[in-house]
């Protein structure tokens, strides 16, 4: 189960819940992932997208159905 950036709690990888994955080196390389609760998404919004990387390698929503 991933852990909130924010809250530090554990987490679902439910619907609204976000994901981003940080990139680090020349030419950058996928680093660490990090995630955050739907309650944190609510409050503090979503992940922004890392300089020079493409949105949809760098962040996003979890759009379950």
């Amino acid at each position: 189960m991933p852990k909130c950036d924010r809250c530090g709690r554990f987490h679902k990888c439910e619907s609204g819940s976000a994901w981003k994955m940080v990139y680090s080196g020349y030419p950058p390389e996928p680093d660490h992932e990090i995630s955050r609760c739907k309650k944190c998404v609510e409050i503090y919004g979503e992940f922004y997208v890392q300089n020079g990387i493409k949105p949809e390698y760098s962040c996003g929503l979890i759009n379950q159905t």
